[in-house]
């Protein structure tokens, strides 16, 4: 059976039920198998169709059900995803003020509560939560309820700390289909210990789908009564039936509802029909949640003596581009957010708060089950990348003014060229960021100065001559100690070999998003690496290994494998592998036999690839070493630059691939002197432990392998697929699947990947924080013009005090009374005094839900927060400063 329909196979039963069996029956002696039916069509709004074509079936569905609602009053329907709502709002208001109509007599019922039925694994924990934000507040708002049960029918895996979102975003159950673990029924309890009644369609898949089978071999009555036979041994007295056709719309149809009253007239069935809620109700309490599952929801086929694997392992990894959107366009908007609220309070700055909602709906829409995973055709993706160029220009553009109001009306030394950074993290942060200047000449030292008098030295990264007349040089620094939500000032003073001053010339103000991630964008075409400019080299090892850097980290490369074979930290504890370089490229054979984009099958083709040239120093200084590899194999070509920081316990790993493969599985290899049996991966606000088994697998941001006296994190910035065998962690780069995308990926990309080694526990490392620092960098930005009024050069909005606790949203509350503050737990650990500091007084500070609905009071003074965090634990406050 093909993906969704599968749930509703019995449906496909009742379309000959009716004229096979259509008199009727006397009832027996015994109780009765209920079926509790209600109408639903499970729609893709896009997958193997583009969206245009998702919304003419989304009209005929909504329509088809409205006119049997109309014509028979005993006809329920359901349907999930709220912006298919929105979209019969905009084109069909006649229609609309339909289903608004039975939404209130209860025959049509809204579930799911999010804006699409979206993939649960790879959105971040914030998006997850506005996702549901988004989608209950639309229910709200047009049709005067909420969803009550969660709907995820078709997504290819459920996150281990969806309860507790779940939950606080006022769902009450939930049905899933994919990922469970065998039982029909169970209580779910997630990360942080919060339980919801489930409901596992799938564990009654093979009794459904044997009914469908034995039809026309049997008869209605003998499979009907083989398939109440296998459910009642299973203990199940009863089940729900969601009927109609799915994935391209069209919903219930005649015939189904006629062959369910034909099956009804069974003496040993009982087919009810009603309302979604009532029916899942009913069904869970006839049947028991007893069982309690703490785990993730991930795995297919689940048996308890089969190994366990991911629903489908390649979706992590297929559609590369999208995922790297996905994860870019949520940061760059909860960015949005926190700078603007601190641009409102220092510069009179309106966040345009409509306009971010917007693009935070075409960012959810994308994060649909079939968009975000790459399971979609060439075109479908076509139209998601158009969509989030419209969603990244409403973004930037609310980034760039608020940024710009900032930086214009702040204090800056007085000698040299005035530098503002700024922080987006809940915690103040020591980290590298980069400026474009010109000058006359190439400078022989750049020095920064913050207000306080402190310096710090820059670095050329990369230059060029422009006109011949001038050199326009891109100058990296580490900016130390920039307040949390906040910004600090700094100026850059040039000189020459003979200690003369070079004044700056002008600025290149270049794109948000290219100074946000400028590797992306360096090819070299233009831009010369600083090394060249300086006429830089690297020094050597006697084992002819390359240096590139001995503090605070000492990282050899062998030049012959391209690998790191050296990383010691200042205690001269070794992180890499005995004879196995780290951040070395390999290419596997990668053919599932169908489903490509979904699956992931390793053949037995496995080369680790090696250097198809000498290393290339790019840069080297005071701020940073770093240097180019390159590789080739076929068609597809590589670059894989390794960076070391003077004052940064990291090592970024850039991969640059022109790719042009088919059926095969580019990886980064990181074997690891740690041993251990288990590591740690995070998940959407949570992190957990598995074993060491080679199974592919999403990671949010980081995976770590911890042992006695430390251990190693592999960061990610936009790369979620990977697997841990023994001491070797390998992050998937790249896939090349041909189905339904025969053309998926190729192309050029950029990964950055990051080695994070520690030498204490996983929870003091904190690699979640040192993860955001990667996926969130320091922006640099220089003024329009010098400050008017003597503003601070430094100011921040809210801290966090507390390690281990993340601020993940500081934004204006839905209804534009006060600000919403959002607080995650993500080591593992109770925190029982966990203090926000705000630049303002408070005047009311209240607990509030993910819907942003009351809950209680929280304790406040002065310009302090403080609560309390459990293990894993979400919670949201409503507060308001004195202007």
């Amino acid at each position: 059976m093909s993906r969704s329909a599968r749930y509703v196979v019995l449906a496909l039963f009742l379309l000959t039920a009716a004229e096979a069996f259509p008199g009727p029956q006397t009832s027996g002696a015994n109780e009765p198998f209920k079926i509790y039916a209600f109408g639903h069509s499970h729609m893709d709004p896009a997958w193997r169709w583009r969206w245009w074509e998702g919304q003419d079936f989304v009209l005929d569905t909504f329509n088809q059900a409205v006119a049997f609602m109309q014509e028979m009053p005993s006809f329920h329907y359901v349907q999930s995803q709220a912006a298919l709502y929105a979209y019969v709002e905009e084109k069909d208001p006649e229609l609309f003020e339909k289903v608004r109509e039975f939404v209130r007599k209860g025959q049509w019922q809204v579930v799911g509560g999010s804006w699409v039925e979206n993939d649960a694994n790879l959105p971040s924990g914030e998006a997850l939560v506005r996702q549901f934000l988004v989608g209950q507040r639309y229910f709200r708002e047009k049709f005067g309820v909420e969803a009550e049960t969660g709907w995820e029918p078709d997504c290819f895996g459920h996150t281990w700390s969806l309860p507790q979102i779940l939950r606080k975003s006022h769902i009450q159950r939930y049905v899933m289909l994919r990922g469970g673990k065998g039982r029909p029924t169970f209580t779910w309890e997630g990360a942080d210990g919060t339980r919801i009644p489930t409901v596992d369609l799938g564990a009654v898949l093979p009794a459904l789908e044997d009914a469908f089978e034995d039809f026309q071999r049997l008869g209605l009555k003998a499979s009907a009564r083989k398939m109440v036979d296998r459910l009642r041994s299973s203990g199940l007295v009863s089940v729900i039936l969601p009927f109609g056709v799915g994935d391209h719309g069209g919903g219930p149809t005649r015939e189904m509802i006629l062959g369910l009253h034909a099956v009804g007239r069974l003496p040993f069935v009982d087919v009810l029909f009603s309302s979604p809620d009532s029916a899942v109700r009913a069904y869970l309490a006839e049947n028991g949640t007893g069982a309690i599952v703490r785990d993730e929801l991930n795995y297919d086929d689940y048996t308890p003596d089969k190994p366990v694997r991911f629903v489908f392992q390649g979706c992590y990894s297929s559609h590369m581009r999208m995922k790297q959107r996905n994860y870019r366009d949520v940061v760059l908007l909860t960015t949005a957010e926190k700078l603007g609220a601190l641009a409102e309070q220092l510069t009179g700055y309106n966040t345009p708060v409509d306009s971010l909602e917007a693009a935070w709906k075409v960012v959810l829409f994308n994060q649909f089950h079939d968009l975000l995973p790459g399971t979609a055709i060439h075109r479908a993706f076509e139209d998601a990348h158009r969509n989030y160029d419209r969603a990244e220009r409403a973004i930037l553009q609310a980034l760039d003014a608020a940024l710009d109001s900032l930086t214009d009306s702040a204090s800056y030394p007085t000698e040299g060229y005035p530098v503002a950074v700024f922080n987006a993290l809940g915690r103040p942060r020591t980290d590298v960021t980069s400026v474009i200047l010109d000058f006359a000449r190439i400078p022989a030292r750049i020095v920064l100065t913050d207000a306080q008098g402190d310096t710090t030295p820059g670095q050329i990264l990369e230059g060029m001559k422009v006109y011949e007349q001038f050199w326009r040089l891109r100058i990296g620094f580490v900016a130390h100690d920039v307040p949390a939500v906040g910004y600090k000032t700094f100026a850059v003073r040039a000189f020459d070999s003979k200690g003369r001053e070079l004044p700056v010339l002008d600025v290149l103000r270049e794109p948000t998003l290219a100074a946000w991630h400028p590797e992306i964008f360096d090819d070299h075409t233009y831009w010369k690496p600083g090394a060249q400019l300086l006429h830089a080299k690297l020094d050597t090892t006697r084992s002819g290994n390359l240096l590139l850097g001995a503090a605070p980290l000492r990282v050899e490369l062998d030049p012959r494998t391209g690998g790191i074979v050296r990383l010691q930290d200042s205690h001269g504890r070794e992180y890499a592998a005995l004879n196995e370089p780290m951040a070395r490229l390999e290419l596997l054979g990668d053919n599932p036999g169908g489903y490509t984009a979904w699956r992931m099958r390793l053949t037995g083709f496995d080369t680790l690839l090696v250097p198809n040239g000498k290393p290339q120093l790019l840069s080297r200084g005071p701020v940073c070493t770093k240097v180019r590899v390159p590789y080739a194999f076929g068609s597809s070509r590589f670059l894989v630059d390794i960076t070391t920081y003077t004052e940064l316990p990291r090592v970024d790993v850039d991969v640059h691939s022109y790719w042009r493969e088919r059926l095969k599985t580019l990886k980064a290899v990181f074997p690891v002197a740690v041993q251990a049996g288990t590591h740690t991966r995070a998940i959407p606000f949570a992190a957990i432990q598995r074993p060491n088994d080679g199974l592919e697998e999403p990671a949010q941001r980081w995976v770590d392998v911890t042992g006695p006296g430390g251990g190693v994190a592999i960061l990610n910035r936009n790369n979620p697929g990977h697997d841990v065998k023994g001491h070797t962690v390998r992050v998937t780069v790249l896939r090349s699947p041909i189905d339904p995308d025969p053309v998926a990926d190729v192309g050029e990309h950029h990964a950055r990947l990051s080695i994070y080694p520690h030498s204490n526990s996983l929870a003091q490392a904190d690699p979640q924080s040192v993860a955001l620092q990667l996926s969130t960098p320091l922006l640099a930005r220089v003024p329009h013009r010098r400050a008017v009024a003597n503003r601070a050069s430094r100011a921040s909005l809210v801290k966090l005090e507390e390690p281990g606790v993340t601020l993940a949203a500081l934004k204006h509350a839905v209804d534009g009374n006060g600000w919403i503050v959002r607080l995650v737990e993500r080591i593992g650990q109770s925190h029982q005094n966990v203090t926000v500091t705000f630049a303002h007084p408070l005047v009311e500070a209240r607990e509030v839900d993910l819907i942003e609905d009351p809950v209680g009071p929280v304790n406040f003074s002065g310009h302090r927060l403080t609560t309390t965090l459990q293990p894993y634990e979400i919670r949201t406050f409503r507060v308001r400063w004195e202007e």
